[in-house]
């Protein structure tokens, strides 16, 4: 190919740009002027207008044939591959126009695009859904939060009032449980539940137990993972001896009835992370996610009990 028919092709391929440009943005404007307010008039508006950029895209696929003989080899696969896609553009128009005048059919048409629509649109969701029959329920949170619940192919859906439709699983994944739970005072549950006989326990070695007969169990800053690094300073405990165990030479019991008999009973709670994988279970549950289980960070244990607070030499004896 010599410089001339070099210029002349990309003089083409420019030309051909510009108007596939041209064309894209009548449709686009075409598309803005859909104002429907329900959605079988929006997909009426949508053929309307399909019907509308059907002879600009007819006359885009006969220049292009007409330039056909004068674009190089190389170039010829993609420029037809263009052609025929137009032309597949035309088919599908000409086909929607055919359906015009038919009553609408929501069988005919993807309810989670009409749902889309409707989301985007600000339309009442609760139509769409109706005019799909699909069944849907609407469940009420804590702090007056709620969202809609449906499926769709098998696969539960939930509606929040945001963006869009969003996986079921996927939600309660990303979602800040407390938003929709509001958690229980776990000091005041658990002091209220505590009864004469329950002990925690705590695990050590030897070269402390001196120090902790002397002074007792101090609060202090020690986490056991990202997860809880901002636990802060406390005493870790177990409600289960053979936790202690596992891990300690020494374990110490904590009699809890004691130190609620003489009034001392500082703050408690539980592994942030778990308490939060808790929430978020039950929040799952009650959308009927009854299989939905939070995963937590390796080396958390469900019996740990946190002191905020430190634990008196009275309470405490080597078992």
């Amino acid at each position: 190919m010599n410089w001339f028919q070099k210029i002349s092709n990309q003089s083409i391929i420019n030309e051909a740009i510009n108007r596939i440009q041209y064309v894209q943005n009548i449709k686009k404007n075409l598309n803005k002027t859909n104002t429907a307010k329900t959605y079988p008039e929006h997909i009426k508006q949508q053929i309307l207008n399909q019907q509308k950029i059907l002879p600009y895209y007819q006359e885009l696929i006969q220049w292009m044939v007409s330039q056909s003989h004068l674009i190089d080899p190389q170039t010829q696969t993609r420029w037809q591959s263009q052609i025929q896609y137009f032309q597949e553009e035309v088919n599908s128009i000409q086909q929607d126009i055919l359906e015009l005048n038919k009553p609408f059919n929501p069988q005919e048409h993807n309810a989670e695009e009409a749902i889309e629509w409707a989301i985007e649109t600000n339309s009442n969701i609760e139509e769409i859904l109706t005019l799909f029959e699909i069944e849907y329920e609407t469940i009420e949170f804590d702090n007056n939060n709620s969202v809609t619940v449906l499926e769709i192919g098998g696969i539960l859906k939930i509606y929040d009032g945001g963006q869009g439709l969003i996986d079921a699983y996927e939600w309660v994944n990303d979602i800040e449980p407390e938003d929709y739970i509001t958690p229980q005072n776990t000091s005041e549950d658990f002091w209220e539940s505590n009864q004469s006989g329950n002990f925690a326990y705590h695990g050590t070695n030897e070269e402390y137990l001196p120090e902790i007969i002397k002074h007792g169990l101090q609060p202090r800053d020690a986490t056991r993972g990202l997860s809880n690094k901002n636990t802060g300073s406390a005493v870790f405990t177990s409600s289960e001896k053979e936790t202690a165990d596992n891990y300690y030479d020494i374990v110490l019991s904590i009699d809890l009835g004691a130190m609620q008999k003489d009034g001392y009973m500082p703050e408690v709670s539980y592994e942030t992370p778990i308490e939060e994988s808790q929430l978020r279970e039950a929040v799952a549950h009650k959308l009927g996610l009854e299989d939905y289980f939070a995963e937590v960070e390796g080396g958390l244990a469900e019996d740990t009990i946190i002191f905020y607070g430190p634990i008196p030499p009275k309470y405490l004896k080597q078992v």
